[in-house]
């Protein structure tokens, strides 16, 4: 058993990956506000009618936070998912992600509405996401991430169906190495064409293996879940020469992806950003109550548990929010002040108002927990 804090005995909450959730949704938010435009809504808007036109050299490798995003689920499904049943595995995840993910939609849904969009089109795009189908057109932009994080979680569902016929095997070890082998190999091939002229069967085979239904099948990002599942067995038992090298591995094929993502721009700092907070990540299950020391805990809590609401609120009402005030007010600061405000500000309304009382009346109804009174 290595020294780490994931001890049951413990306070069992990890509070640096609350401050990685936090960092990671900061980095999409202000990436995507980056390409904003304060003349009308669009993504990404042209140079010259962008809100912030300085931004970008500060937060154009902010789409890093996505693959945070996936290393943190691997680590954290797998975790809670070794103590559940495969249904109630799945009760506590549908309580944890769609009550936010509801709200948002009808948020996202009226705001495009009034902005005048086709009613018909919005109803297809509103209906694909709030069950998380596999294939869009999704009513706002970062819900495609949802849906693969909610095919992972279907594949731990089936791991643990099968675990209850074969209780001795280690299913999410198994799991992790075929994952991530797979989306290796597939990342590898991704790599070797990139280095080839997208001509011929080449290119074809390029354009094919780029599609969304890559990521859905977990190949594109499959390898950052795995070694969020790596690293939680192995800070439980040990880090032997299997799982060792087989990070080492994956790590690899995982800068590959990001490396392929930054499609030819300068990905040195992609790359360190997520290198930098995937180090964090496992110093601070070694030191988690040193974490907790040197923060407030109940802050923290608050800053991993706005993440949610923040990622999922800001691309939309952004989009539209920003040229709306920019008719207004024309200093470039404040702009941003007052965007990221209302933004943050409407995350927390909705974190503390109808996605507790959601949460509250599913876990009544599927749990049967009952509400604190």
């Amino acid at each position: 058993m290595v020294s780490s804090d994931l001890n049951p005995k413990r306070d069992s909450h990890l509070y640096g990956l609350d401050i990685l959730r936090f960092i990671a949704a900061l980095l999409v938010v202000y990436f995507h506000f980056g390409l904003f435009s304060d003349a009308e809504p669009a993504f990404p808007a042209a140079q010259h009618d962008r809100a912030w036109p300085w931004m970008e050299q500060f937060t154009s490798h902010g789409w890093v936070g996505v693959q945070v995003f996936f290393v943190i689920s691997g680590f954290v499904i797998v975790a809670s998912a070794d103590r559940s049943a495969p249904i109630e595995f799945l009760k506590h995840r549908a309580i944890r992600i769609l009550p936010a993910l509801w709200v948002y939609t009808f948020i996202a849904f009226t705001v495009r509405y009034v902005a005048g969009e086709p009613l018909s089109l919005l109803l297809d795009s509103f209906f694909r996401s709030i069950i998380l189908f596999p294939v869009g057109p999704y009513i706002d932009g970062v819900i495609w991430t949802l849906v693969v994080e909610a095919i992972f979680y279907s594949l731990i569902a089936l791991l643990l169906a099968v675990r209850l016929r074969m209780p001795n095997f280690d299913i999410f070890q198994a799991c992790a190495i075929t994952l991530g082998l797979a989306s290796t190999c597939y990342l590898a091939i991704l790599g070797i064409l990139s280095l080839m002229e997208p001509i011929g069967n080449a290119g074809r085979l390029q354009s094919l293996l780029d599609r969304y239904f890559f990521s859905v099948l977990l190949l594109r990002h499959g390898v950052f879940f795995a070694i969020g599942m790596l690293v939680w067995r192995s800070e439980k038992d040990g880090y032997n020469a299997l799982r060792s090298s087989l990070l080492l591995l994956y790590v690899g094929a995982a800068i590959l992806q990001i490396v392929l993502q930054a499609n030819g721009h300068n990905p040195v700092a992609p790359v360190i950003i997520w290198g930098g907070m995937l180090v964090f990540f496992v110093i601070s299950l070694r030191h988690n109550s040193t974490v907790k020391r040197v923060g407030s805990s109940s802050l923290l809590r608050n800053l991993g548990n706005l993440s949610y609401p923040i990622y999922l609120g800001h691309f939309v009402i952004g989009m539209h929010l920003i040229p709306a005030i920019g008719e207004y007010v024309r200093q470039d600061l404040l702009l941003l002040l007052i965007a990221s405000a209302i933004v943050f500000g409407l995350a927390w309304a909705v974190m503390v108002g109808p996605e507790r009382l959601l949460q509250t009346s599913a876990k009544a109804r599927l749990l049967g927990v009952p509400a604190a009174r």
